[in-house]
């Protein structure tokens, strides 16, 4: 991930959010903790960085080291749906038109949603709300020149 290079956050110890969604996708896989722990480059969950979980995170998402088992229809229950790659290039690209840099963007996280660092966005559900606010932002900015 090439946001990571700039991301001082990416060295910090994996926040909970992160395990829990690795955890819930490995499941969804039918992966089980030696799978997952063979997966991470300690062989520990509990030794990983945010930017470790992170990438990990895109690579159960993208499908790689899963079964061939297909899933499909909409998450069941209390499902946990990750972040997909594509949200999250949407959101880097959102972040480049609006002009800002790292630290702008994880200051508006945190005072507007209320989410500590760019890495704990890990839920479908997270990405999409950030999505959303920026494009507010975006909008309101059009519509503030037009």
């Amino acid at each position: 991930m090439g946001h990571q290079a700039n991301n001082p956050t990416a060295v910090l110890p994996a926040t909970s959010e992160q395990k829990r969604a690795i955890f819930a996708a490995a499941k969804a896989r039918k992966l089980d903790i030696d799978d997952i722990r063979a997966m991470t480059p300690a062989g520990s969950i509990s030794e990983l960085t945010r930017g470790q979980a992170a990438v990990m995170l895109d690579r159960l998402n993208a499908g790689q080291d899963r079964p061939a088992r297909k899933r499909r229809g909409k998450a069941k229950g209390n499902a946990v749906r990750l972040i997909s790659p594509k949200q999250r290039d949407y959101i880097a690209d959102l972040v480049t038109v609006l002009g800002w840099s790292f630290e702008k963007y994880a200051g508006w996280l945190a005072k507007s949603l209320h989410i500590e660092s760019p890495d704990q966005v890990a839920t479908s559900k997270d990405a999409y709300v950030v999505i959303e606010g920026l494009k507010a932002i975006a909008n309101r900015r059009k519509e503030a020149v037009a």
